[in-house]
């Protein structure tokens, strides 16, 4: 770090940079301005004396004479009119004696003292006196490629190196299953493994090995936590890399769509990463939010993740793996040696392992709690928590944590995601202060040491600008799901008190996300106190809905290919706000936005989009049934409206057919029956007409489906009907047709067909050891 270069800089870097010296040059804290218009004040101190203002002039590629004049013609006029009690100046030009002679003079008398004229060579002087300075700025040290990989993407690479040390301590207490292999063998096949399963159940833990193992087989793993588009700038060519994603779905629920066109990156992203040597992607979600995200998202649902998707179940865990979850943990758990012996009882190890809601994730949150607490009975206590898991967080947060913490948990809740720790103190403070208690930053910051690596986990936030680590934002989140899940059953039993909480959010986001958790059946209690504040939250989502309608209208206009510009897929989503809060004003505002189309956006939205409105809807009470049923079937009319769009093109055709008469035949509503047989009748025509040419001229049909490579489509289209169902005319094109596609799909089936879905394949065989072996070692090994 002896050579650093100023010319690497941007104009606004070597701002910050100065600020940053000044600083500790002056000991002062110093603002810095936006860039723009700046009247001559890059930087400032305000004093009761007058301003000193800093002017930081980057003309390392202008050289001294231009700066020479621009300091005199351009920039001592604003300096005349600020009249500042101190004028510095601060350029990555070079000064010498001369021109700084020459600068003293024209800038009198505003620069009092030559000194307070820094150029290039005592700027460099002053950082060489301060390395820890010259750290944090990055690219005064680092080539342009270094900067590429370490600035743009030192977010990713700090919370890389924080996974890093989480897989050592995953690493001590996992204990091999059969789903852990059968993950390892579907990421060594499709380079891509997509762990779905129940909360707890030890996807997470199975992802983390899965990293492991191959952080010792030399690849880079990389800690993916906002959005897929992260993994094409943490992208780097010729190095092994794996991409860790956890929850990427979410962890409560999906919003009401993915982030725009999120759905199409991801299956661009796995198809990336499949087609190249050396990069591995390994995610986890919660399967009921999976399952959702394929039904309001069909080109998840038709993107093939079934042969990606690994199932974690807890009928992976046999008696005898229990044992050595159980084994590792308390092995490993820093707590007494009698209190490890007591796990080795053998009335108290077989209720255990016996237990119907044996968790590895309670196994783990009891213990850690154990540790840190020095709790006694750890494996009474254990028992316990199997027979209710929220007891787990219920004693610490009911008996051993005092109201600041339990506050901050409490307003941690009312976030959708991680929050910077300035913003938690804001909400906590306004909090508190409702609750007539004390708000003293210090009770704040000590919740915050108490609550650290427990329930809570604090991390920096980088930007994209390499912004430096003591000046990041520090974010804060749930140490893990559970202790959020804990935290609803709290407001549920009405231990919260919601009036003084909901009455301190002044936000939108998360009361989007507060909506998002009372739409869950057991919030009922959340629920109606959202509804309590209906005519106030009414205001706010209908300002939000009016400038969401005019961006969706206005992206329409642009760009007409954006597949989640919907407008239904906002009236969905609004209409589900207003039942949650029980809004007739904004329900009747939906109503009318269907019943009154007159930009024609109803038959351009995309059929799914508009099942799942016409679903909402039907239910929708607020609603009058009348209207309820006429927009219904308006819905509905539009949806099948431009079927046959695609004719001409059999295998489009048939997919939107196919697609609608899926979509009806799910779809429960008055009317949806009528237009799936409409569907099916459209469907019987393709049919036909299909077999028709095949009986007009079978050598064209050939050559056409040959050279649109039609097959598959065609033997779709024919499986829809039985032979003897056809016109008799029609059913020998149909054998000659059907004969046709069977032999070209058999003859090109080895270049097309993939490997099954391991929901398709036989178990594999994994040795494991003997239960008396482990539950042995369990009993011996134990002190």
């Amino acid at each position: 770090m002896d050579s650093f270069d100023l010319g690497r800089l941007s104009g606004h870097d070597f701002e910050v940079l100065c600020r940053d010296l000044f600083e500790e040059i002056l000991d002062r804290r110093i603002e810095i301005f936006a860039p723009g218009a700046d009247r001559g004040i890059d930087l400032r101190h305000m004093t009761a004396a007058g301003d000193v203002v800093i002017q930081c002039k980057h003309y390392a590629g202008s050289g001294r004479a231009k700066l020479l004049a621009d300091m005199r013609g351009k920039e001592l006029p604003k300096i005349a009119k600020l009249r500042p009690a101190q004028y510095i100046l601060a350029t990555s030009a070079e000064l010498t004696v001369g021109a700084k002679d020459t600068l003293f003079a024209d800038l009198a008398p505003y620069v009092l003292d030559p000194g307070d004229l820094y150029g290039a060579e005592q700027l460099t002087e002053e950082l060489r006196k301060r390395p820890a300075l010259v750290q944090r700025h990055l690219r005064l040290w680092l080539s342009s490629t270094a900067i590429l990989q370490a600035v743009l993407n030192q977010d990713a690479l700090i919370r890389s190196e924080d996974l890093g040390r989480e897989l050592d301590d995953t690493a001590k207490t996992f204990f091999p299953t059969p789903t852990f292999d059968v993950a390892r063998e579907l990421l060594e096949r499709e380079s891509v493994c997509l762990l779905a399963g129940i909360p707890g159940i030890g996807k997470s833990t199975i992802a983390k090995m899965l990293a492991r193992l191959h952080l010792e087989e030399g690849y880079q793993v990389v800690d993916v936590t906002r959005e897929i588009g992260e993994i094409d700038k943490l992208w780097l060519p010729g190095t092994r890399q794996l991409f860790f994603y956890d929850d990427f779905l979410g962890e409560i629920a999906l919003d009401h769509h993915l982030a725009k066109n999120e759905d199409r990156r991801l299956l661009r992203v796995l198809r990336r990463i499949r087609e190249t040597p050396g990069k591995l992607l390994v995610l986890t979600t919660r399967e009921y939010i999976l399952r959702e995200a394929k039904h309001r998202h069909e080109i998840l649902d038709d993107g093939d993740l079934e042969p990606l998707t690994c199932d974690v179940g807890a009928d992976g865990y046999s008696v005898d793996i229990r044992a050595g979850i159980l084994y590792n943990h308390v092995h490993f758990a820093e707590i007494p040696a009698a209190e490890k012996q007591k796990f080795a009882v053998p009335s108290r190890w077989r209720e255990l392992l016996g237990h119907r809601n044996f968790s590895p994730r309670l196994v783990e949150n009891t213990l850690r709690l154990a540790s840190r607490d020095g709790t006694e009975e750890v494996a009474a206590t254990l028992l316990l928590n199997f027979e209710n898991p929220e007891r787990v967080w219920a004693r610490v947060i009911e008996q051993q944590l005092d109201s600041p913490a339990v506050q901050l948990l409490e307003v941690l809740l009312t976030f959708g995601q991680a929050t910077e720790l300035g913003h938690l103190y804001d909400a906590w403070r306004r909090y508190r202060v409702v609750l007539r208690q004390s708000d003293d930053r210090r009770l704040f910051h000590d919740a915050v040491k108490v609550l650290d690596g427990s329930m809570i986990e604090t991390l920096r936030r980088f930007d994209q600008t390499g912004a430096e680590p003591e000046t990041s934002p520090i974010v804060v989140a749930f140490h893990n799901p559970s202790i959020r899940d804990y935290l609803l059953s709290r407001v549920q039993s009405k231990l919260v008190p919601l009036d003084e909480l909901l009455g301190t959010i002044t936000d939108a986001p998360r009361f989007h996300h507060l909506v998002s958790l009372a739409s869950l059946r057991s919030q009922t209690v959340l629920r109606d106190a959202l509804r309590t504040r209906s005519n106030e939250l009414t205001g706010m989502f209908l300002r939000e809905y009016e400038a969401t309608e005019r961006d969706s209208l206005e992206n329409d206009e642009d760009d007409q290919s954006e597949e989640d510009s919907s407008l239904a897929n906002d009236l969905d989503y609004y209409l589900r706000v207003a039942i949650v809060i029980d809004s007739p004003v904004l329900a009747e505002l939906i109503a009318d936005r269907i019943d009154n189309d007159t930009s024609g956006w109803i038959g351009d939205d995309e059929p799914r989009h508009l099942a799942t409105l016409a679903a909402r809807l039907s239910a929708a009470e607020l609603i009058p049934a009348e209207q309820r049923l006429r927009l219904g079937h308006k819905l509905l009319d539009e949806m099948i409206a431009d079927r046959w769009r695609a004719e001409g093109q059999l295998g489009y055709l048939w997919a939107d057919l196919t697609e609608l008469a899926d979509l009806l035949t799910d779809l429960k509503v008055p009317g949806a029956s009528e237009r799936l047989r409409m569907i099916h009748e459209d469907m019987t025509e393709v049919v036909h007409g299909e077999l028709r040419a095949w009986q007009a001229d079978e050598p064209a049909q050939r050559a056409r489906t040959a050279r649109d490579d039609d097959w598959w489509d065609l033997a779709d289209v024919l499986s829809f009907v039985e032979p003897d169902d056809l016109p008799e005319g029609l059913r020998s094109a149909y054998v000659v047709a059907t004969t046709a596609a069977e032999g070209e799909i058999s003859a090109r089936t080895p270049l097309k067909t993939r490997d099954l879905p391991l929901t398709n394949r036989p178990p594999v065989h994994i040795a494991e050891p003997a239960l008396e072996e482990t539950l042995r070692s369990l009993l011996e090994n134990l002190e």
